[in-house]
């Protein structure tokens, strides 16, 4: 395969040849771990580290059906994708074993704030609580105890890298 990328992300297919090799050895690979899934979009959204560049996270969208294996939130996979704006992943495969540290984390941490509506929320080590679990787990209030697992996530107005809750395991809150 001959591509030409263009400037907006979009890759331009100039030429295909049969040849030895894996079925997608044209796209890149990245370690990562499933960071949501959207079962009314179809959509699966993973948080990675390239293999050529370890040091950066990047931002991966699956449509659910990449894979068949069931896949569950801070699973580990190995992507193959089409680098670009939206990193589109054309196949998923489950790796065992621990995820990179970089990659999912425990957290323990107590509940800082919540916003009145419950549309999110901080620990206060600044972990990030969104408002589906908050929704999902009526019992947090703010000075919960919460144990879970938090994984990378980018805030599109800070433009930096933080973490967010994947999942509570436990929530102990003060008498």
């Amino acid at each position: 395969v001959k591509t030409e990328k263009e400037e907006r992300g979009k890759i331009s297919v100039l030429a295909l040849r049969r040849r030895e090799g894996s079925f997608w050895d044209f796209t890149e690979e990245a370690e990562a771990v499933v960071s949501s899934i959207n079962s009314k979009k179809h959509a699966i959204h993973f948080v990675g580290l390239n293999k050529l560049n370890e040091e950066k996270l990047e931002n991966f969208f699956a449509p659910s059906n990449c894979t068949q294996q069931k896949l569950r939130l801070g699973d580990a996979v190995r992507l193959r994708y089409i680098e670009g704006e939206k990193n589109l992943v054309v196949s998923v495969e489950k790796t065992k074993g621990i995820p990179n540290t970089r990659l999912l984390k425990k957290t323990y941490s107590t509940v800082a704030f919540i916003a009145p509506n419950r549309a999110f929320g901080k620990l206060d080590n600044d972990v990030f609580l969104s408002n589906m679990i908050l929704k999902n787990n009526v019992d947090i209030t703010e000075n919960s105890t919460i144990t879970g697992v938090s994984v990378p996530s980018y805030d599109r107005k800070k433009g930096v890298w933080g973490w967010t809750l994947l999942f509570p395991e436990s929530v102990e809150n003060p008498a």
